[in-house]
């Protein structure tokens, strides 16, 4: 990837990261970012070594996990950015949650697997 794309990913990652920091200090729930999003922020976690790895929030209720991408294209390609999205997803529902203690399950009332971009935003909801 070239530098300049890895710079405005970057950026626009700094940026979602601030609105959830506003949001955090005013203590706001995360549904202004967008509706269905449970939780007022509690922690901000960047570049964590985790599948979904872009920006993790602890909210008073769960986590949400962050992949923050100015655009993704979509295609049928297996290897494509939507298909590496959809890939950081399962596997992070694989892993579930870190908390202090053991790993649980990812809960669909508490926590939430999200993909920010500039023109959509995608909630992908935990379903049992």
């Amino acid at each position: 990837m070239s530098g300049r794309g890895t710079s405005g990913g970057v950026v626009f990652q700094a940026e979602v990261g601030a609105f959830i920091a506003g949001l955090l200090l005013v203590e706001r729930p995360l549904s202004r970012l967008s509706t269905g999003l449970p939780g007022i922020p509690q922690k901000i976690f960047f570049e964590v070594p985790l599948a979904v790895d872009d920006i993790v929030v602890e909210t008073d209720c769960g986590k949400v996990y962050i992949q923050a991408k100015r655009t993704i294209s979509v295609s049928d390609n297996p290897q494509g950015e939507l298909a590496s999205v959809a890939d950081q997803f399962v596997k992070q529902f694989q892993l579930g949650c870190d908390e202090e203690g053991p790993r649980r399950e990812l809960n669909p009332f508490r926590d939430r697997l999200i993909s920010e971009t500039v023109y959509l935003l995608t909630h992908f909801y935990i379903v049992k």
